[in-house]
């Protein structure tokens, strides 16, 4: 199976999801090591990705827990 070898495709597929009703929301952080230590302050506000993307325009680098 190409998808659970190659992520690739994982753009696509968390859109596809998002299309379907997942939320995925956005987490500021400075960067991956921040992120993965749940260094990021509170990230349940941030935008959300894929069909139901906010309107705002978020800057800054953001990350997603899938």
């Amino acid at each position: 199976d190409v998808l659970s070898t190659c992520s690739h495709l994982e753009a696509v597929m968390l859109y596809a999801r998002s299309i379907r009703g997942s939320k995925f929301v956005g987490c500021k952080c400075s960067d991956w090591i921040s992120f993965l230590r749940d260094e990021c302050g509170d990230c349940r506000r941030g935008p959300l990705m894929g069909e139901m993307a906010s309107k705002s325009r978020a800057l800054g680098t953001f990350f997603l827990r899938t």
